[in-house]
């Protein structure tokens, strides 16, 4: 099976899908996961949970790259990130790493320097999956000399079309998120409302996930939900993942996107003009949203994960 080169960027912690993601690119056969980088708030303590995510599911090779907690332009206008589903900072299930944990002594190379480094030493080109502020994605857009080679297409959780909103990843960083989007390259967006319903009650944990004493896949997620704020979980991330994985389970219209940058009351809308010759998007006009949580689940309860990576 011919695999597909992912880089991931997240925001992981903010909210409990970016590890619903993660834990896919790291157990689907389908997925050779080069690089995760991080972004947005504090990234140090982000990436030492992916560092003990990837110690207890025994990946070794994967490179973690440490990125803006903070886009420039708010820097410069003295601007706050903005809040998130009125929690500030990070989300609890971030304390899933303990004082105890060797995660906790580590450092990471600079998300650029891992970005460039797994760009350039990948013959096939690659996916970008975002699923956080635009940040790292642009300032590689910005300073790397020739990205538009090695990648194959960014697939972005991100940005609302049909509806009158500054969705939260754009919004962290609207510059950035619109020099990705203006690029050229090929992007994906997993907008706002059809990403949001991918989701499951929060009882349906037990059912999803049974076995948190002998499986430490299930442990991992069950531990991670009751350190969690939130209730249902809606998993927006699984979007732009699946759209690499399984294209057929997503209704897509190309159109023309930019981001608004000046308004007042507008900063960070995706504004779509659905009458622009040169279409620079494809995004999700429908998802086959309960289809995406069953073939998720077969990949989290794929028992012989350990046995097929020793």
């Amino acid at each position: 099976m011919k695999k597909i080169p992912v880089i991931l960027d997240t925001d992981i912690c903010d909210d409990i899908d970016d590890l619903y993601n993660l834990m896919y690119c790291i157990m689907n056969p389908q997925i050779e996961l080069k690089a995760v980088t991080i972004v947005y708030s504090d990234v140090l303590k982000k990436c030492r949970f992916v560092s003990k995510i990837f110690r207890l599911m025994g990946v070794t090779d994967i490179p973690i790259g440490i990125g803006r907690p903070i886009s420039p332009s708010r820097l410069c206008k003295g601007q706050f990130n903005p809040p998130f589903e009125k929690h500030e900072g990070l989300t609890c299930y971030a304390n899933f790493v303990k004082p105890e944990d060797p995660e906790n002594s580590l450092t990471y190379p600079t998300a650029q320097e891992v970005l460039k480094k797994a760009l350039d030493e990948t013959e096939e080109k690659v996916n970008i999956v975002c699923i956080g502020s635009l940040s790292n994605i642009g300032e590689l857009l910005s300073t790397y000399p020739t990205p538009q080679y090695n990648i194959n297409m960014i697939s972005i959780m991100g940005g609302e079309v049909e509806k009158q909103m500054a969705e939260h990843n754009i919004n962290c960083d609207p510059e950035a998120a619109q020099i990705v989007l203006g690029y050229g390259l090929p992007v994906f967006l997993g907008t706002f409302h059809e990403s949001r319903q991918i989701s499951f009650p929060e009882e349906d944990l037990k059912k999803y996930f049974p076995n948190p004493d002998t499986n430490i896949i299930h442990n991992i997620f069950r531990e991670c939900h009751k350190l969690w704020w939130g209730k249902e979980p809606h998993i927006y991330d699984l979007a732009p993942i699946f759209y690499l994985t399984h294209p057929e389970l997503f209704e897509t219209v190309d159109c023309r996107v930019n981001v608004e940058l000046e308004g007042k009351y507008t900063r960070g809308y995706t504004v779509p003009d659905f009458n622009a010759e040169e279409k620079n998007v494809k995004y999700s006009k429908s998802i086959k949203h309960s289809e995406i949580i069953r073939l998720a689940m077969e990949i989290y309860n794929n028992e012989n994960y350990f046995s097929k990576n020793k």
